[in-house]
């Protein structure tokens, strides 16, 4: 959490313009963003909620095959408005992706009969955040930022399962308030655009009902619009 403090207190508190940079352009603006995230969660909590769900269904694997993918892309879109050189306020939405688990076995029913079962998991978090950006603008067109906030998410789980001639599915969702930090440097062009690029990080993303809670790290492009 040490980082977590170091970038809140840049980005509520401000930093110094340096003499040599222009005036930033005040108001509101919009922003859309790109990237690629990882969930630094770890398998074992969802092997354990596989062997629940083939339980609930009767089945006793004796051999499973399992991919495990913690990374997926991430988007998201906001809307600013820059108050002073040094500070600004988003609001906007942001998807961290999916972690997916897979899990193909072979095993038993309860009345002894031998199949192939194949079991589907899928946990995403997106939802509203609200955020503040300390900038140091250090040329005309570069500057950086550190950001902090808050993702007032809605967590998924979505669960698969069959054994190729019945089939089941059913989801549960949860809704929560997650701390999030980056810091980021930005472009300007043709006057009213900005690109940017930052690295994010949501602490603690997830509720427990809908897969582990853990950070999600992620690297984003993007690019801003003045109005």
């Amino acid at each position: 959490m040490k980082l977590a403090v170091v970038i809140a207190s840049l980005a509520v508190g401000g930093v110094g313009v340096s003499q040599c940079a222009a005036a930033a352009q005040l108001g509101l603006y919009a922003a859309v963003d790109y990237g690629e995230g990882r969930k630094d969660v770890p398998q074992a909590p969802f092997d354990n909620f596989a062997t629940l769900v083939f339980a609930d269904a009767g089945f006793t694997p004796s051999q499973s095959s399992v991919r495990f993918d913690t990374k997926d892309s991430s988007y998201g879109f906001a809307v600013g408005y820059r108050l002073l050189p040094n500070f600004a306020v988003e609001g906007g939405f942001m998807d961290l992706g999916t972690v997916s688990y897979r899990n193909a076995s072979t095993g038993t029913t309860s009345d002894g009969a031998v199949g192939d079962w194949r079991q589907n998991l899928d946990s995403s978090t997106s939802g509203i955040t609200l955020s503040g950006l300390g900038l140091l603008p250090i040329s005309y067109r570069w500057e950086v930022y550190a950001r902090a906030g808050v993702l007032f998410s809605s967590n998924e789980l979505d669960i698969f399962i069959t054994d190729g001639a019945r089939r089941g599915r059913s989801q549960s969702s949860k809704s929560g308030v997650d701390l999030l930090a980056g810091v980021g440097a930005s472009f300007s062009f043709a006057e009213i655009y900005n690109a940017r690029v930052e690295f994010q990080r949501v602490f603690d993303a997830g509720e427990s009902d809908t897969g582990p809670e853990s950070d999600v790290d992620l690297v984003k492009i993007g690019i801003t619009v003045s109005f």
